[in-house]
């Protein structure tokens, strides 16, 4: 769900983890009523944000495959992760 999420950002533009659970979870996203539900359980278990759930995608999408580069960094003293 978060990969197909990317490939549908063509041409495609950094994006922080926030924004990208943001666009998962809107309305009229391409993610299925299960995909969104399996983000907020997931989320939940980590006892964090939907945009927790999407780092640890993205990190197993960057460790696996390597189709993704991943940047931490803290802006306005708060950390964001870039993709």
């Amino acid at each position: 769900m978060v990969a197909v999420c990317l490939l549908e950002l063509v041409p495609f533009a950094e994006i922080d983890a926030a924004a990208l659970a943001r666009r998962l979870q809107a309305e009229n996203s391409s993610a299925r009523e299960a995909e969104q539900i399996a983000l907020a359980n997931l989320a939940a278990e980590l006892g964090g944000s939907a945009a927790s759930a999407v780092v640890l995608a993205l990190r197993h999408i960057a460790e696996d495959t390597g189709g993704v580069q991943i940047e931490e960094a803290m802006i306005g003293g708060k950390s964001m992760t870039m993709v």
